[in-house]
């Protein structure tokens, strides 16, 4: 009984100490997640500037305006329009 105990506590202690030995440390951990971060932030920058290398600019047209004249008319509800211009704007 005596024997049997005195392994039942060796295993414990020897599981214990497993479970401290093989967690790594949190400066470790931090190690890792940094590195990881950087690596991630690389890669970001790495495609990010690849895609505005790819990226084709449209040239920006300006616009034109046109005057259109509008004759004199009478709207569906029985208002007068006098003829006057209006002006139109066109992307080309």
């Amino acid at each position: 009984m005596k024997k049997t105990m005195n392994y039942l506590i060796l295993s414990v202690l020897f599981l214990l100490g497993i479970g401290c030995s093989s967690s790594p440390s949190p400066k470790v951990i931090y190690e890792r997640g940094y590195k990881a971060g950087v690596a991630h932030e690389t890669r970001r920058a790495y495609w990010e500037e690849k895609q505005q290398k790819t990226e084709v600019v449209q040239p920006v047209a300006k616009p034109r305006y046109y005057q259109i004249p509008v004759p004199a008319h009478v709207t569906h509800d029985g208002v007068k329009i006098e003829a006057h211009n209006r002006a139109v704007e066109i992307h080309e």
